[in-house]
């Protein structure tokens, strides 16, 4: 590959974060034949992480009905806010804009910059969903 002495970032000034992930359902006790795999050599899998995560909507699933989705989610102590939007290629493969908040509710001004728009705004100061959960990683 040849360089031209022009960066992706010159390219795509304003490309927002990606997000691609691949989730599996597996029943629990075959986690460590799948970490013995060939296929994740190398790999490490993280400690369990209890998250509590609340998701956001309009009543009319503004957010939804444009392929995004609001939540906030506390792991380690931190209340992290996280929007992420179909990017065309599938559920997995989306982007998403991540930022540290300071209440269980969205900071709107925090989501500025993102695929958020003002219109959808309004109406998001309930949670319609609430998710309890352990989180294994690997990477």
């Amino acid at each position: 590959m040849r360089d031209y002495g022009v960066s992706s970032a010159a390219c795509f000034p304003m490309a927002p974060p990606r997000e691609i992930e691949l989730k599996l359902d597996l029943p629990v006790d075959s986690l460590p034949r799948l970490t013995r795999s060939s296929l994740l050599k190398g790999a490490v899998v993280s400690r369990p992480k209890p998250v509590v995560s609340i998701y956001f909507d309009t009543d009319k699933l503004a957010l939804r009905s444009k392929g995004l989705s609001l939540r906030v989610r506390r792991v380690n102590g931190r209340l992290v806010q996280t929007i992420k939007q179909e990017n065309g290629a599938g559920v997995f493969d989306r982007h998403e804009w991540e930022q540290d908040v300071r209440a269980r509710q969205p900071d709107l001004d925090a989501a500025r910059d993102t695929a958020l728009q003002t219109g959808m705004k309004e109406g998001m100061d309930q949670g319609f969903a609430r998710l309890d959960a352990v989180l294994k990683t690997l990477s």
